[in-house]
């Protein structure tokens, strides 16, 4: 598994680009789920996982009842009585797991340490070997704090597993001091290996091959 980000200017074709892999995802019997981060909704916490979660149990409810119970005891087996951490990003993943029991109470500390442990552990479980599965977060220049937190902790810990998490961003819009860069450069400095894919607008030029290319 690993973490890649696909960056340019707005208008760029990043989210245009990563679609293009949702029909090859499916032809290999993959799941293609994400979330889209809201310029003024970056207040609501963990809202790009929480819409990629609820795309998640949304498809694995169209799927055959051994595959639903194959994925639903993977994710149970994976997060035991922590599954009310879980509710914290999407009330709609006990649709999956049922109603779990209440936490035991911590200290803030390790309260947050708790859910975030709990989180990753969650969406790492998220593929199996037979069912691959591509998450796509989209204007991570939008996202909240908590969500760049849990994309930076799976990045550390997804090696092993047949997960793909994509994240997109206005480069122009992500300078040293945004909290998406300090991650990207700390997990640089940690040595995660992360894949960056930059993607630049057409110039006149560029455009004019396209169009004669669609006209030929």
């Amino acid at each position: 598994g690993s973490v890649c980000f696909v960056y340019g200017e707005a208008g760029a074709g990043k989210s245009r680009l990563v679609d293009e892999i949702r029909g090859y995802v499916h032809s290999e019997g993959g799941l293609f789920i994400g979330g889209k981060c809201f310029q003024y909704d970056f207040r609501t916490p963990y809202k790009v996982f929480s819409e990629a979660l609820e795309a998640f149990v949304d498809k694995i409810k169209r799927l055959s009842s051994r595959q639903q119970l194959a994925c639903t005891t993977q994710l149970t087996k994976t997060i035991g009585m922590l599954g009310a951490e879980v509710v914290k990003i999407t009330p709609q993943i006990t649709e999956l797991i049922g109603t779990p029991p209440e936490l035991t109470e911590l200290d803030p500390t390790k309260e947050r340490v708790r859910f975030l442990i709990t989180a990753v552990d969650f969406i790492c479980a998220l593929a199996m070997k037979d069912m691959p599965v591509v998450m796509f977060l989209d204007d991570l220049q939008w996202a909240d704090e908590g969500s760049i937190d849990i994309l930076s902790r799976v990045a550390e810990r997804i090696s092993g597993f047949p997960l793909l998490v994509i994240g997109s961003y206005r480069d122009n819009e992500v300078d040293a001091a945004h909290p998406l860069a300090k991650a990207m450069e700390k997990l640089r400095s940690d040595n995660i290996d992360v894949g960056m894919i930059p993607v630049k607008l057409l110039g006149v030029h560029e455009v004019g091959q396209v169009l004669s290319r669609m006209l030929i």
